[in-house]
C-alpha cells in the first residue's frame, strides 16, 4: 500500500493537503518523505481554522483563520481583508454596516442620532447650493452673465435713465450711442430700449428671487432629508420654468 504524506506550506506551515510518497530507489519500500512533509495525519478543521504544523515540537495544531472571511471594521464600516493565519483581528465585525448613521456599540450596529443630524446638515448646506447654483443658471438665460457685464449694464442704464430726463439734450452718452449705432437708431429710440429691457429685467430677476428664497427657506424648515429634498426639487423645477 502506498504511503501518503502530508505536505504544508514552507512559509506558514500550513496544511495543504495529502500526497503519494515515493519509494526510495536504493531501498524499496521505503517512501521518501518530501521537504515540508510529514506521515503525520493533521487534525480534521473547520469553517475559520487551518491545521498548521510545528516541525520542532513534529505536531500539528489548529489556529483561527479568518482568511477569506468577510469583515468589517467597527470604526468606519468599510471592509478589512486578512492576510494571514491568526485571530480575528481587534475593530472588526463580520456584520456589514447597515448605513454610514449607524455607529458600532455592543449590542452591534445601532443608529446614531449625531450621525443622523450631521447627514442631515450636509444634505440641507448641498440643497441650498443647488438651488443658488439653478437661479445663478435661470438669470443667465435672461442676461448675459460674465465678469464686468453686470456693472456695464448697470452704467448704461444710468446714462439712458440721465439723458432721458435731460429730454435728450447735449451730448449722447456713449453707451447709449453704442446701442443705437448697433440697433441703427437714433439715441432716444436707444434709452427707451434700455429702459425697457432694464425693467423685463428687474421684473425678471424679482421671480428668480422670490422662488430662490421661498425655496431655501422652504429647505431650512425641512425636518428630514425627504422633506428637504423635495424643497429642493420643487424650487429646481420652479426656477428651470421661468
Amino acid at each position: 500500500m502506498p504511503t501518503i504524506v502530508y505536505i504544508y506550506d514552507e512559509f506558514t506551515f500550513e496544511y495543504l493537503g495529502p500526497q503519494e510518497a515515493q519509494d526510495s530507489p536504493l531501498e524499496p519500500g521505503t517512501p521518501l518523505l518530501p521537504s515540508f512533509a510529514t506521515e503525520i495525519e493533521p487534525p480534521a478543521h473547520n469553517e475559520r481554522q487551518a491545521a498548521v504544523f510545528h516541525p520542532d515540537l513534529n505536531s500539528w495544531s489548529l489556529e483561527p483563520d479568518f482568511r477569506g472571511v468577510s469583515l468589517f471594521s467597527t470604526a468606519d464600516g468599510k471592509p478589512v481583508i486578512v492576510t494571514v493565519i491568526g485571530p480575528q483581528p481587534a475593530g472588526t465585525t463580520t456584520q456589514p454596516r447597515p448605513s454610514t448613521d449607524h455607529v458600532w456599540s455592543a449590542d452591534g450596529w445601532v443608529i446614531s442620532e449625531e450621525a443622523v443630524q450631521r447627514r442631515i446638515a450636509a444634505l440641507r448646506t448641498s440643497c441650498l447650493s443647488e438651488i443658488d447654483a439653478e437661479a445663478g443658471r435661470t438669470r443667465g438665460k435672461h442676461i448675459t452673465v460674465s465678469p464686468g457685464q453686470d456693472g456695464v449694464y448697470q452704467l448704461k442704464l444710468e446714462q439712458a435713465t440721465q439723458f432721458s430726463d435731460s429730454g435728450y439734450q447735449g451730448t449722447v452718452p456713449e453707451l447709449v450711442q453704442a446701442e443705437a449705432d448697433a440697433m441703427g437708431d437714433n439715441a432716444a429710440a436707444a434709452c427707451m430700449r434700455i429702459q425697457g429691457k432694464a425693467g423685463e429685467w428687474a421684473s425678471k430677476a424679482a421671480q428668480i428671487e422670490l422662488v430662490r428664497r421661498r425655496g431655501k427657506i422652504a429647505v431650512s424648515a425641512a425636518a428630514d432629508a425627504s422633506a428637504i429634498e423635495l424643497a429642493r426639487d420643487e424650487a429646481v423645477a420652479a426656477l428651470k420654468a421661468l
